[in-house]
């Protein structure tokens, strides 16, 4: 056997069947790699935070059935002379957590029941200064995905037995957390 036909009968079909598993190989892995990442944004709008709320035009009463609170868990109440009551109303979908709040330049924790259920309700109550455009909840999936929602509060023209402002929500808008981070560093400067 000549060393062209040695070149020509092994060494050819050789490097073919490599090149071409190789080839074969990678298709398969992008294959995999799209699957995978397009099931983890499946997964990541199956658990996506979708509620509603409703504002309340004073602060609520506790009925028989004791109902679930979250509070902002500010070290200094008094320091802060507008108080803030919603009522949160779960989607049927997903459950999330309130993980913290952002006012008056600082991230507070909330403590309470910061897990809302599929299709539960949750009264959130929050104090802050005179900030009223650099509010912020911060809410955690079941993935451990965070979202942001800024929110926007109303007074009620009255004031809590503390002399605290009375608010309450007005509306709550999803925002991207570079959106947030460049209106927190607007507000810095």
């Amino acid at each position: 056997m000549t060393c062209y036909e040695v070149f020509k009968d092994v060494v050819i079909p050789l490097f073919a069947a490599i090149f071409g598993g190789s080839i074969t190989l990678v298709g398969v892995a992008w294959t995999i790699r799209k699957s995978d990442k397009n099931r983890k944004e499946d997964e990541m709008k199956k658990t996506r935070p979708l509620f509603s709320f409703h504002g309340l035009r004073g602060i609520p009463k506790l009925d028989s059935v004791i109902q679930h609170i979250c509070l902002s868990d500010s070290s200094e109440p008094n320091k802060y002379e507008c108080d803030v009551y919603v009522e949160l109303e779960n989607s049927n979908l997903s459950s999330f957590e309130i993980t913290r709040i952002y006012h008056d330049g600082v991230w507070v924790g909330v403590e309470g029941n910061t897990v809302v259920l599929p299709g539960a309700k949750c009264i959130l109550n929050f104090r802050f200064s005179d900030d009223l455009d650099h509010l912020f909840l911060e809410v955690e999936d079941a993935l451990c995905n965070k979202f942001y929602y800024q929110l926007f509060v109303l007074y009620l023209g009255c004031c809590t037995r503390e002399d605290k402002l009375l608010h309450t929500i007005r509306g709550i808008k999803r925002i991207a957390t570079e959106d947030m981070e460049r209106l927190m560093k607007e507000k810095a400067n």
